[in-house]
């Protein structure tokens, strides 16, 4: 898909030929000009955003790129089959979740880290349930794909404070409620675990001290 529109974008000639098949489709279907957008997007990888309106914009597209495929012989070797078009829908409703969750991150306004856990929660628990509905005659490394990435999203237990902290220096609100909850968390344990995880501590220390004494008072 991604060398198809990087053909349609290769050249001003391409892009004509591309906006005019568009055109006459459109009236030969009888839609209004502005029901589509004319033009394809043209993806980035390091935007996976841009990868997910590409995907949308193709998928709106797809029946004008097959024709703009069959009228183009060096692009026939890339012609998308129905089930290319499956898993690029599929694509689609992945990025659409990771689109909503970053979505509804930008729109609250004083975003806590507590609530950034719970965003990140809900959105491994819907990819997790749409890996479980997963056809079998899906593409091995597809599935492969999807997974990994539900895989990253499980916290990982071994992440410190100091590197939360390193990644959140550019983020003042973020660091600040970094230390707000660490202050928290502190106050939590020293008044629920810090005097029952002591009180074996000074029994031990209680006992290996009577215990030394009474060695002591034998050799004597």
């Amino acid at each position: 898909l991604c060398r198809i529109v990087r053909s349609v974008w290769s050249s001003p000639q391409r892009q004509k030929s591309w906006l005019n098949n568009v055109t006459l489709l459109l009236q030969k279907s009888g839609s209004p000009r502005s029901s589509l957008p004319l033009m394809l997007i043209l993806d980035v990888k390091t935007h996976w955003s841009l990868t997910h309106q590409m995907i949308c914009c193709a998928l709106a597209h797809r029946e004008i790129l097959s024709d703009f495929i069959g009228k183009n012989w060096d692009l026939l070797k890339y012609d998308l089959m129905p089930a290319h078009w499956d898993a690029i829908a599929l694509v689609e409703i992945w990025l659409r979740n990771f689109h909503a969750t970053t979505v509804q991150m930008s729109a609250t306004f004083q975003l806590m880290l507590s609530q950034t856990f719970a965003m990140l929660q809900g959105l491994q628990e819907i990819l997790r349930d749409t890996i479980r509905t997963l056809s079998t005659d899906i593409p091995t490394q597809l599935h492969n794909v999807l997974v990994d990435s539900h895989l990253k999203l499980i916290l990982d237990p071994h992440i410190s404070y100091d590197s939360l902290a390193e990644d959140f220096e550019d983020s003042p609100e973020l660091l600040k409620d970094l230390r707000f909850s660490k202050s928290k968390l502190k106050v939590y344990f020293n008044q629920h675990y810090k005097k029952a995880a002591s009180t074996p501590l000074l029994a031990a220390s209680s006992a290996q001290s009577v215990t030394s004494q009474d060695s002591e008072s034998s050799e004597a």
